[in-house]
């Protein structure tokens, strides 16, 4: 089974404007990107300014607003200090936008903990923050519309501001689709309302999402979104119930994927793009990890599957983060820089024994290592001939040493024969041979 989180931070670039132009925060601000309205402040929407608006009617609504063109530039260090918060809970991260990223959380025993404990710390950050966990990328995107779990750093005062019905401005992913404003559900703080909630989901989750409308069937394009509503179909449950051939007829091959959308069984691979060129992998204990021998045992596993992915992506690193996480739900997180490259199981053994030592007095429950900012791996020929026809090692041999010689100089590189041995040295190795004394 798939758990994929999507963590949306609403009001994320408006919000990162008023920390840098505080004298704005009594304005009506908002963010176009491609004339179109990307993010605005409460003000803003509370004067009718709605996401993916035209700019020229947005400009019509609050004539005296501020407008800011979208600059990826300007919110790339929130992008990535929010971004490195999520790594704390899971091996990479699929931005989709600098407010956006999805999350696989399969490897978690309680993905669903896991989620909310992740929303209270981007919360703790003064983030506005709604996750939904889905058995898929589009469903969790779906959830964190319709019913997410919901973090709002207000909810801490004693009377938090009135909020417009639509103040948590939607966009989604696919094709500029607009849904309908999510809902806030009672108890939705509650770790264990939204659990309950979203074990249905995971239980069948073709009858949990069988009252939605075919408006919200982001795997479908929106011609093919228009099309089933042409033709009478509303629901998830009324495409889930159609005939194969129906749909074939319909939307040939396609609607094979639609039918399986509808019953909330189609995925897609998540495809983690930061920490960018780098690596990350954990792993999971069998349980808490108190003993120091067990614990080597774990980062030589540990060592192995790192080893494993940087071989695989011929790449090596210097810097390495360690993160442990613990038994009573913190962790530590230790990093360093190595004098010489990291690739080889021992060498990165020998890395994460240095960062784990000393061991913290709490048991361990699981470790992940980081490696940024990798490189392309540094080739060392050991062998000249390493081809099995003695013709294809000839050659090989001299046109490696021309490249050497033509790089180094002639005398960089000698054949064994080329090397000048005295009579003695002859003589000595002579009587080795014949008598074994050495």
């Amino acid at each position: 089974m798939h758990y994929f989180a999507c963590v949306e931070l609403p009001g994320f670039y408006v919000a990162n404007l008023l920390e840098v132009e505080t004298d704005l925060a009594r304005r009506e601000v908002f963010v176009h990107r491609n004339r179109t309205v990307w993010d605005a402040s409460p003000l803003a929407a509370d004067a009718g300014v709605r996401l993916g608006m035209p700019l020229a009617e947005a400009k019509l609504l609050v004539p005296e607003g501020v407008v800011r063109p979208y600059d990826e530039e300007t919110y790339r260090p929130a992008w990535r200090a929010w971004m490195d918060a999520c790594l704390d809970f899971a091996d990479g991260v699929e931005s989709a936008d600098p407010h956006l990223g999805f999350l696989d959380l399969s490897a978690h025993p309680d993905p669903s903990f896991v989620a909310v404990a992740l929303g209270r710390c981007l919360v703790a950050r003064g983030h506005r923050v709604r996750i939904g966990v889905g058995p898929s990328k589009w469903v969790a995107r779906l959830i964190a519309d319709v019913a997410p779990w919901v973090g709002d750093p207000d909810a801490n005062l004693a009377q938090p501001r009135e909020k417009a019905p639509d103040t948590f401005l939607r966009r989604t992913l696919w094709d500029g689709l607009q849904i309908d404003p999510p809902r806030r559900v009672q108890g939705a703080e509650s770790t264990l309302a939204w659990t309950l909630r979203t074990d249905d989901l995971f239980r069948d989750p073709a009858l949990f999402l069988a009252g939605q409308p075919v408006e919200r069937l982001l795997p479908a394009t929106d011609a093919e979104r228009e099309r089933l509503v042409f033709l009478g179909y509303r629901t998830f449950a009324e495409v889930a119930n159609l005939p194969d051939r129906t749909l074939r007829k319909q939307f040939g091959e396609r609607g094979t994927l639609l039918r399986a959308a509808a019953l909330g069984k189609w995925s897609e691979a998540l495809r983690p793009d930061y920490p960018e060129a780098s690596l990350v992998r954990s792993l999971r204990c069998e349980g808490p990890v108190s003993d120091g021998e067990v614990l080597k045992v774990c980062l030589r596993r540990l060592a192995d599957t790192v080893a494993q992915g940087l071989f695989e992506s011929d790449r090596q690193g210097a810097s390495l983060t360690l993160v442990l996480e613990l038994e009573d739900g913190t962790s530590e997180r230790r990093e360093r820089t190595f004098a010489k490259p990291l690739r080889s199981p021992a060498s990165l053994l020998m890395a994460l024994s240095l960062l784990a030592d000393p061991a913290p007095e709490t048991p361990i429950v699981a470790l992940r290592a980081i490696l940024p900012d990798l490189r392309p791996a540094e080739r060392r020929q050991t062998n000249l001939n390493g081809l099995y026809v003695a013709s294809e090692r000839a050659a090989g041999s001299d046109e490696a040493m021309r490249q050497i010689r033509g790089v180094f100089g002639d005398g960089a590189i000698r054949l064994a024969r080329e090397v000048e041995v005295t009579r003695r040295q002859r003589l000595l190795q002579a009587w080795k041979h014949a008598t074994g004394w050495a």
